[in-house]
């Protein structure tokens, strides 16, 4: 068992004592720094998290995904990754950054484990992002300038009476413009929740307080 006078947050402590407990030689002699290494080769998912710049959710998201291998869980199921997780989550950190998707990540991944090199897949998802960012600020230009000439024809429009059953006349007036385009999702966002299970488990709670 661990010893209440090791200087470690609560939450490694608990962590340590799951991991060690099954080994029975474990002593109360071991210090601080040989728990710390045990823990490092063990990393929990917070810690994982702050080495690489990444929520917790978005671990968890890649996880389920398969983006990353499922990891290893102690007797009390803490999460525990070995040191490769890290290599793996900093190269998917900087693919998303490049634009790709998730599923473009994960047939770049399939293609390595399979010992080929992805290289030259990769150029061509990174070119056909460039033809996208091309078409995007293109588009963009247009919807601009349409948007300017709007603007400008709003200056010469008097405003609405406060009395008026409109809610605003200037957007009513507006003609016909062409829809912003969609813009890419932000890096390492994670998926969208669940709507039905948080109604569920609110739904739940809701319950539980009522009783």
């Amino acid at each position: 068992m661990l010893q209440s006078a090791i200087n470690l947050p609560e939450v490694e402590r608990a962590v340590a004592q799951s991991f060690f407990e099954p080994y029975s030689d474990y002593k109360a002699h071991h210090n601080d720094a040989g728990v710390k290494k045990m823990l490092d080769q063990g990393m929990t998912i917070g810690n994982v998290a702050s080495r690489v710049g990444l929520t917790t959710q978005a671990i968890r998201y890649y996880e389920r995904e398969g983006l990353i291998p499922q990891p290893g869980r102690t007797h009390t199921a803490y999460r525990m990754y070995g040191p490769e997780v890290l290599g793996r989550l900093s190269f998917i950190k900087q693919a998303r950054l490049l634009g790709l998707s998730l599923n473009e990540i994960k047939q770049i991944l399939r293609m390595s484990e399979a010992g080929h090199a992805p290289c030259c897949r990769v150029r061509e998802l990174l070119a056909g992002k460039l033809e996208e960012l091309d078409r995007a600020i293109a588009d963009l230009t247009r919807f601009r300038e349409e948007l300017r000439r709007f603007l400008a024809k709003t200056a010469r429009m008097p405003d609405q009476a406060d009395t008026s059953p409109q809610v605003c006349a200037l957007i009513q007036s507006a003609p016909n413009l062409m829809s912003l385009p969609a813009l890419p999702h932000a890096p390492h966002a994670p998926a969208p929740p669940n709507r039905s299970k948080t109604l569920s488990i609110r739904k739940t709670k809701a319950a539980r307080n009522a009783g």
